[in-house]
Formats: structure tokens, sequence, C-alpha cells
């Protein structure tokens, strides 16, 4: 199955998506910071990349971005948006 890397601030996010890759057999790396995905980009490419971008007016992610244009590191990447939506739904379902 894929190596999935997923870029997240949120250890609630972080825990929730990599459970659910997985559960349907990924191998899923986890990182807090985008400086920390980028060095386990460096140690071991991922098949494909979750990126949480939780402001769209943060330079933190574009920079991410060009760096991987630098590396010319291809492999799918997946922007995660609507956080505030993904944060209700992972409380409630911690709630039953």
């Amino acid at each position: 199955m894929a190596r999935i890397l997923i870029v997240d601030r949120d250890a609630l996010v972080l825990s929730a998506l990599s459970t659910a890759f997985e559960e349907r057999g990924h191998e899923v790396e986890i990182a807090g910071t985008l400086a920390a995905g980028l060095g386990a980009i460096e140690q071991r490419p991922p098949s494909a990349i979750l990126l949480s971008v939780e402001d769209p007016h943060d330079r933190d992610w574009k920079l991410f971005l060009q760096e991987m244009v630098v590396r010319a590191l291809r492999m799918p990447l997946v922007l995660l948006g609507e956080q505030d939506a993904l944060h209700r739904h992972l409380a409630e379902r911690q709630s039953r």
C-alpha cells in the first residue's frame, strides 16, 4: 500500500487521519510542523502528502510548496482546509 505523510499542527487531526489510513492498510508518517514534514520527505519520500492549510494567507505552507518545487519532488499533494468542520466532527465522535 501507499506511504502517506500527514502534516498538521493538531494532534487530534493527526491521530484521526493516521488511524483512518492505517486501517485501510497504508503506512503513515505524521509531522506536527512543516519543517518536520520537509525532514520526513528528505529521509524517506512518501507516496503522497496531506498538508493542512489552516490559514490560506499564511506564508509557511506556500514556502513548503516552493521547497517541494525546488527539490523537484513529484508526488500527490492534498491540501486540507475547513479545519473547524473536521474538529467538530472529531469532537462529536470522541464524546460518544
